[in-house]
């Protein structure tokens, strides 16, 4: 059965969905990991807490400190972090 954009779900069997599917996937372009953006930037608490080996909980304590107040970037709700600055505060400790 040839599909088209006008195809219904309801014409579709289990296994033709499935192939569908897969077929997308294998279209998508890979995308960057979540936690870095290039070498220069961490996104997230948690790529953060990845990066330093510890729980997320520890990277909110540490920010409540102030320990990483000139590493963040805030947009928003989004925190990036530098990891210039992040590595300069691990080797001041």
């Amino acid at each position: 059965m040839n599909f088209t954009e006008q195809t219904r779900l309801t014409d579709l069997n289990v296994g033709q969905l499935i192939d569908i599917i897969i077929n997308l996937k294998k279209e998508e372009e890979p995308v960057k990991s979540a936690n870095f953006l290039g070498d220069d930037y961490i996104y997230g608490y948690s790529g953060l807490a990845k990066i330093l080996g510890c729980s997320k909980v520890t990277v909110y304590d540490r920010l409540k400190k102030g320990i990483y107040d000139n590493a963040i970037i805030r947009n928003g709700r989004k925190i990036i972090f530098k990891k210039s600055e992040i590595e300069k505060i691990l080797e001041n400790k």
